[in-house]
């Protein structure tokens, strides 16, 4: 697809399209950081600094990851080395969220097709 195509209802081009993506991933750690802060999930820091991203291009389209510490997710669920604590979702949420957003933009910039593959894909990810 030429970096010049416009796509439809939003009107961005693959370029406008990239650079919103690189916003997203950027802001998702962001708003996961604040959260963090916000939940007082900052006994020795470690999670915040552990927090990467990086969007990646691929063949038929683009890839996001974010990276932090494992245990990041067991303080969301509430699970600490002794056993069942106060749940502190820092993550889940504000994720899923998130990613109902971005889905949306896509579906409208990228269209049905590209969409169905990743529907799949999340869907086995977020369930």
């Amino acid at each position: 697809m030429a970096n010049n195509s416009s796509y439809s209802g939003y009107g961005m081009t693959d370029e406008e399209l990239r650079k919103f993506e690189e916003g997203w991933v950027e802001m998702m750690s962001s708003i996961w950081v604040d959260k963090i802060v916000k939940l007082h999930i900052v006994d020795t820091g470690q999670l915040i600094r552990s927090m990467e991203y990086s969007l990646s291009e691929m063949e038929g389209g683009r890839m996001f990851e974010h990276s932090f510490r494992l245990y990041g997710f067991y303080v969301a669920i509430g699970v600490g080395p002794h056993g069942k604590r106060k749940p502190k979702d820092w993550y889940f949420k504000a994720y899923r969220r998130s990613i109902e957003k971005l889905k949306r933009i896509e579906e409208e910039a990228l269209g049905e097709q590209y969409m169905g593959v990743l529907r799949e894909t999340l869907r086995t990810v977020i369930e």
